[in-house]
């Protein structure tokens, strides 16, 4: 009875009903932390702020227009949910994950109708890896996932049709290109497929002409595919320029460092970093060369051995090469600016080597049991390794889920172990800025324009940064009024034809705008706010309208009379203004003021200070006048330098 008892259990166990069960509630239970997180980095471009999603273009838009990019149906799915659910990120999460627990499951099918041994150990090895975490934890990475899910499907039916002739063969067939075509609109990185198809062929039967004929279809979209996202990433994308200017030995050099940099990562996982370090490839020392040279004489042996006892292993290793080869710098990859590698790029590849694991743990444990004759369940030893192992990875993908909860624990952990990422500095000092901690945020925009002095964007974002500050003192208000009745400078559009209209600059001490022409808005990723003035002989450029300081609400005598020892500027001579540091230094002429009196005339002195600190230190008077166009009151600047007196 007891006997039999044991034996039952043993068919529950391993019936596919339990086992697809525990792979669901495993991989769920892992990626629990990543359901309750927020929208972070690149979901604004792709969901949140997307015009096709939230604004005024649509479903049409999205297949019919340059916005479609390319994946457009991965857009068509934020789309409908958005239609439904809104904008609560705990929607997209969820449905992300639900689509890696659908690819989970489908792997494992894919993988015993090619009659791997340990099939389910080696899906749920992928299931639970922390590799895939950037895949299913960032929203905007459904791309991979639902990509992945027709990847999958292809495969599976494919393998379907192979195995049967007439009819049900045809419309397996059809299927399988249907879902290749879905796969490459959800995201082109699965142009792929054909390599794998052929690969998954030769492993069961070995290839044959008429196989290769069926793969022509495949091969047609797969360039049409990869034609089309070149073109993209180049042109929509803009991976042009000198970041991407690699000659090709540096891209050879590079291809075999990314191989075994995923390699790596896959046995062992440690650190897993949204944004890795970006490499210098120096290709005047041989020893760059020495990871491609060492993959491709791997991949040579195994070749040779390919029909003997490494046949699963160059299985597995033709697999993931074919599945990087896209994302290994022989083309140009928007991304690369940024680091020449990314968790996010190997969700499909490591499938290969994943499965190779599972499949030889699988197998030694059965080598093992056979060298024990008992009946009953296997051996414990095996099975709680295996135990051991899952539980192992689940908990590792659950503390690094807990990294994308949102923008500021995303990039504090990036910055703790890339320190250099000019990217991170950026996005947490606007992600500080946007909460309100414009002093927090200025150290990681200073160094993000430090290390990426380059790019126009930093500069802007710093600028803004330092624009929240209050950099007058309260009550100062600067105004630009191209409307202004009878003022020397009104218009009712500027020198490109744009309507302008009355601006507040400076508002209660804060700057609020800033001057743009088309130009300059075009650089900044901005509008233009109506401020281009053409010369005669130059194009245009931003400048200024009526603008004047509003008065204050003293006299130009009280504030005068106020001064115990001081100088009345009535004349500035020279041009001694720094605008990248702010260092103010004029000859100037005018009064010496003592004890509140214009006391006698003072000549061929200098003034000194820095822009920022006399901007604090400014108290307007109340005469204004309107004569020249820039206009103000009488100012005191306390705190400044004079010399020569």
């Amino acid at each position: 009875m007891e006997l039999a008892d044991r034996l039952s259990w043993k068919r529950i166990l391993q019936s596919a009903w339990f086992c697809g069960a525990l792979i669901i509630v495993l991989t769920i239970l892992a990626y629990l932390p990543a359901i309750h997180a927020g929208f972070i980095w690149d979901d604004d471009d792709h969901l949140t702020r997307n015009a096709c999603i939230v604004g005024p273009l649509g479903f049409r838009d999205i297949w019919l227009s340059s916005s479609a990019v390319y994946y457009p149906l991965v857009l068509t799915t934020f789309w409908l949910l958005h239609k439904f659910l809104g904008l609560n990120p705990v929607a997209y999460h969820l449905f992300n994950v639900i689509v890696h627990v659908a690819n989970v499951l489908l792997l494992w099918r894919v993988l015993r109708l090619l009659r791997v041994p340990g099939a389910w150990f080696g899906a749920a090895l992928w299931a639970l890896h922390p590799v895939m975490v950037q895949s299913v934890a960032w929203i905007t990475e459904l791309k991979n996932t639902q990509s992945c899910f027709f990847y999958l499907l292809s495969i599976l039916f494919f393998l379907k049709a192979d195995e049967n002739e007439g009819r049900p063969y045809r419309w397996r067939f059809s299927l399988s290109l249907l879902f290749f075509a879905l796969a490459v609109t959800s995201k082109t990185s699965t142009v792929m497929l054909p390599v794998v198809l052929a690969l998954c062929i030769w492993w069961r039967r070995g290839l044959r002409g008429r196989d290769l004929i069926a793969l022509i279809p495949f091969l047609c979209i797969s360039v049409i595919a990869g034609a089309w996202t070149i073109w993209e990433q180049k042109f929509h994308s803009g991976a042009l320029g000198q970041e991407w200017a690699q000659t090709w030995p540096q891209r050879f050099a590079l291809a075999g460092r990314d191989v075994w940099f995923y390699c790596g990562k896959l046995f062992w996982p440690h650190p897993l970093i949204f944004i890795y370090p970006l490499w210098k490839i120096d290709t005047g020392n041989i020893v760059a060369f020495l990871p491609t040279l060492s993959a491709l004489a791997a991949m040579i042996l195994l070749w040779w051995k390919r029909n003997r006892s490494l046949r699963p292993v160059f299985f597995a290793g033709a697999y993931f090469l074919a599945s990087l080869f896209p994302v290994l710098g022989f083309l140009n990859v928007y991304f690369f600016r940024y680091s020449f590698v990314s968790d996010h790029f190997q969700y499909l590849a490591a499938i290969g080597p994943l499965a190779l694991v599972g499949s030889a743990i699988a197998v030694a444990f059965r080598w093992s049991s056979a060298k024990e004759p008992r009946l009953g369940l296997p051996s414990l030893l095996p099975t709680g390794a295996c135990a051991a192992l899952l539980a192992g990875l689940a908990l590792l993908t659950w503390n690094q889920t807990k990294i994308y909860h949102d923008n500021k624990t995303l990039w504090n952990y990036v910055l703790s172990w890339n320190p250099g990422c000019w990217m991170a500095h950026n996005n947490l000092g606007n992600t500080l800025l946007e909460e309100g901690q414009t002093d927090q945020a200025i150290p990681h925009l200073r160094e993000a324009v430090t290390l990426q002095p380059s790019d126009g964007t930093y500069h802007y974002n710093l600028a803004n940064a330092f624009a929240r500050q209050r950099n007058f003192p309260e009550g100062i208000n600067i105004i630009d009024d191209p409307h202004k009745r009878r003022g020397l400078r009104s218009k009712p559009f500027d020198g490109e034809g744009v309507a302008n209209r009355r601006r507040a600059l400076i508002e209660n001490g804060v700057l609020t705008t800033w001057l743009l022409d088309l130009r300059s808005a075009r650089q900044l990723g901005l509008k233009t706010t109506g401020h281009a003035a053409r010369g005669t002989s130059s194009p245009p450029a931003p400048s200024p309208t009526n603008l004047w300081l509003e008065p204050g609400t003293v006299t130009a005598e009280a504030l005068i009379g106020a001064i115990d020892g001081g100088f009345y500027v009535n004349e500035l001579m020279g041009m001694g203004v720094n605008g990248v540091t702010g260092d103010y230094s004029r000859g100037a002429a005018g009064f010496w003021i003592e004890k509140g009196v214009l006391a006698y005339p003072v000549s061929e002195v200098t003034i000194a200070g820095n822009l920022k600190e006399m901007y604090r230190q400014v108290t307007p008077a109340s005469d204004l006048e309107f004569r020249t166009g820039n206009d103000a009151p009488t100012l005191r600047v306390d705190g400044m330098t004079l010399a020569g007196v």
